[in-house]
């Protein structure tokens, strides 16, 4: 599965979902599942107040689906579909292209793992086994689950 690293305190407004768009220079060229790798940077906390109470450094640390990409310019004059016109005046809404993210769901706890630049890919080894305990615990549903773990190239 596709991966992102997300500085913090950026990756923990998108579990929190305060934070539904997920800025870049480039397009991700696919929609769909999308693992959330929090970084292990700190450079960017004096950007955000109030901080998080929590954040984790250094490791996936949810998962979400990546409903839709769109430029800054379309989202602004309201050339996206109605239901995300109120992405023009959200706050995190900076663009040049902008990563709309859905269906965020936490971990239960943070899988360490090295982040990259780009999309990077994760062995379903290293994710399934929190999504499974998140299912048993019955914290999220069967679907929901599918639903991750689907294959876009297959829908």
């Amino acid at each position: 599965m596709k991966a992102i690293t997300v500085c913090q305190p950026y990756a923990e407004l998108v579990l929190l979902g305060e934070k539904r768009v997920e800025n870049r220079v480039w397009t991700p060229g696919f929609t769909g599942p999308l693992l959330i790798h929090a970084g292990k940077s700190r450079e960017w906390l004096n950007s955000f107040f109030p901080l998080p109470t929590h954040m984790d450094f250094g490791g996936i640390v949810g998962i979400c689906e990546l409903a839709a990409c769109f430029p800054l310019k379309a989202i602004r004059e309201f050339k996206v579909p109605q239901t995300y016109w109120d992405l023009a005046d959200h706050e995190h809404t900076e663009g040049p292209h902008c990563w709309v993210l859905k269906n965020v769901v936490r971990f239960p706890s943070m899988i360490p793992l090295p982040g990259r630049q780009g999309l990077f890919d994760v062995p379903e080894n290293v994710f399934l086994p929190s999504l499974q305990a998140m299912r048993a615990a019955q914290t999220i549903t069967r679907e929901t689950v599918e639903s991750f773990l689907r294959d876009p190239e297959r829908a």
